[in-house]
């Protein structure tokens, strides 16, 4: 099996267990301080407290390649580097 024609990236957000903070502004969790606020949909009106997961996935077989776990502020571009194995022909994020 060849694994090498191109890395698809995608991320998906992951709602905090943790208590949601009265405000957005800066506001951190006291129960898991690693979570974190980001805002998506129409126009990033819809406002989600917790995680991204980001997977990155061989386009031709369909296999997952890497994961990558961070708060849920950090762009898809930051976590890329990390899922990109090098041995790719393309990229497509």
């Amino acid at each position: 099996m060849l694994v090498k024609r191109g890395t698809l990236i995608d991320a998906t957000i992951i709602e905090a267990q943790a208590r949601r903070p009265q405000s957005e502004a800066g506001a951190r969790s006291g129960t898991d301080p690693d979570v974190a606020w980001t805002r998506k949909g129409k126009k990033g009106k819809k406002s989600h407290f917790g995680y991204k997961m980001h997977i990155g996935m061989d386009a031709g077989s369909g296999l997952v390649r890497g994961v990558e776990f961070t708060p849920a502020n950090v762009a898809d571009t930051e976590a890329a580097d990390a899922l990109i194995m090098g041995d790719e022909e393309a990229v497509y994020a």
